[in-house]
């Protein structure tokens, strides 16, 4: 099977995760299908958001990150199945590969929100990741065209 990207950093990743990277082939409509799932995701982020609901913006603010980042691999011919595989893809859009950080604060704060009974998640750190996912999901959607 031709891989679409070939460099030695996707040859770093791809021999760090293999297990849990399967490579099917470049499909950009798959990839405009996650887009679309993970840009649902960020509108019902925002309007919990604004309904003071800020665990559950979290949650969707979360998934709609992982679509984004999804559609990347399924447009450069890669299904994932680890979330830490998944944002190391060093071929993400740079909103990614910049803040891997807060990736991985929101996804132990969605953890801890959904499976455990912790301090809920703030409004402003909810709002952060929802901004987040709206700049991810531009750079997604720019990258797809």
């Amino acid at each position: 099977m031709a891989r679409l990207i070939s460099n030695p950093r996707v040859t770093q990743w791809r021999a760090r995760w293999v297990g849990v990277i399967l490579e099917v082939g470049p499909d950009r409509r798959a990839a405009v299908g996650r887009l679309k799932t993970g840009q649902k995701h960020l509108a019902e982020a925002e309007q919990l958001l604004r309904l003071e609901l800020p665990d559950v913006a979290l949650l969707l603010a979360e998934a709609a990150l992982v679509n984004g980042a999804d559609a990347i691999l399924r447009l450069h011919g890669y299904q994932v199945a680890s979330h830490a595989a998944r944002f190391a893809y060093p071929r993400l859009p740079p909103t990614y590969t910049r803040n891997p950080g807060l990736l991985a604060w929101i996804r132990t704060a969605r953890n801890e929100s959904q499976y455990e009974a912790v301090d809920p998640v703030s409004s402003v750190f909810a709002a952060r990741s929802v901004h987040l996912a709206t700049e991810a999901l531009e750079a997604v959607g720019a990258a797809i065209g």
